[in-house]
């Protein structure tokens, strides 16, 4: 799921696995920015095993969005949902934070608080 201009595009594959055909794809759009509840769409896939759809579901460029996706299969039974957070526009991903210097930070000054070497 991405962000195309303002409306969100979903991008599928099933070609590894064509046993696993869904019959449809059903998404979940959330954004913490607004009052508006989450809003769910299904797509109807049924005879392609890949392929992007352009959809008609807006997006603004000042939000965050959390969108979840899962594929339902020809019984109903779906997937787990898969999550795919979308940023503004403009907005770069946080970089990771280095865990290990600073929890050795953290050792050495328990070390040195209970006098221990």
């Amino acid at each position: 799921m991405t962000r195309a201009g303002d409306h969100l595009e979903l991008t599928y594959d099933f070609r590894r696995h064509p046993e696993r055909r869904p019959t449809r794809l059903v998404v979940t759009v959330n954004s913490q920015d607004d009052s508006i509840q989450p809003r769910t769409f299904t797509f109807v896939v049924d005879a392609a095993l890949w392929g992007t759809i352009a959809t008609t579901v807006e997006v603004k460029p000042t939000q965050h969005y959390d969108v979840y996706v899962s594929a339902v299969d020809a019984e109903g039974k779906p997937t787990e949902s898969a999550l795919t957070l979308i940023r503004p526009v403009g907005v770069e991903e946080p970089e990771p934070v280095p865990a290990l210097p600073w929890l050795g930070r953290v050792v050495n000054a328990i070390r040195r608080f209970f006098g221990s070497s």
